[in-house]
This record gives C-alpha cells, structure tokens and sequence, in this order.
C-alpha cells in the first residue's frame, strides 16, 4: 500500500510540472431518435433533400456491391475483398465531399491509365510542397495496421 501511495504522489507531482499542449474532446451528437425521429435541429445539408436521397442511394449501391463481392470472392471468382457493411456511410460521404482535383490513395497499385488514383507514397507531401489546394485521400480497415496510433 505504501508503494501505490509513492507512486501516486510521483504521478501528481509529475502531470503538474508539465505543460499541456493540447486539449482533445469528443462531442457525440445524436439527430435522430432510434425510432427515426428528429432530435433537436438538423445540420444545414439535412434540408436538402435532394442531396440526402442521393447520399442514400449511395449507401444502398454500396451495400449491394458488397454483397455482390463477397459472393463472387466466396465462389473463388474475385480475390481478396474487404466489405465495408454497417461503415457505408463513410466512403459515400467522403466521396460526396471530394472535388474533381482531388484525389483517393489506394493501398494496392493502381491503374497507370485512371490519372485519379495513386498509391499512397508522397502525394499529400506532393500537394503541399507545391502549395495546390488538393486534398488527398486514403481509405483502409481496421485490419490495415497494427499501430493503434495510425
């Protein structure tokens, strides 16, 4: 018991000595009740019903891909595939929200003939060295690394 008082006493005489550099927080916020209500006010792009009905219909093409894939890849006619069930919503919002110069990094090589996709060595780098106002993109699972940090 005396050990764990020391060390206590060490870690509060430490955590003040030192300066913070930052402050982190996570605010969750909740739109919808899960019976599909709306709670409180809507972000400003939920108006535009256009634009929701689109981004959903990408989610449903998603799904429906996926489900496509992972026949195909479990009949042995496509090889590897990551799905992305229940993450959906993701990749189509980040898709929604590129513009055309920029771009999505890709784990894999891509294509020499689709200018838009490059693997990820160097091309956020890139952007910023030449001071273009890109953004650059890449997209992977949770079983991608196995740093926690990235």
């Amino acid at each position: 018991m005396r050990q764990s008082t020391e060390i206590e006493r060490t870690k509060g005489t430490a955590d003040e000595e030192l300066p913070v550099i930052a402050r982190f927080e996570v605010r969750r916020r909740g739109y919808l009740a899960p019976d599909g209500t709306v709670q409180g006010r809507l972000p400003g792009f939920a108006s535009d019903t256009a634009l929701l009905v689109s981004l959903y219909r990408g989610i449903v093409l998603t799904r429906a891909f996926d489900l496509k894939a992972v026949s195909l890849q479990r009949t042995g006619r496509l090889g590897t595939y990551a799905v992305s069930l229940g993450q959906e919503a993701v990749s189509v919002g980040i898709a929604s929200a590129m513009r055309e110069e920029d771009v999505v990094l890709l784990s894999p090589t891509a294509s020499r003939s689709d200018r838009r996709l490059r693997t990820p060595r160097g091309v956020a780098y890139a952007f910023t060295f030449r001071k273009e106002l890109r953004v650059a993109v890449c997209l992977f699972g949770d079983g991608a690394t196995s740093k926690g940090d990235i």
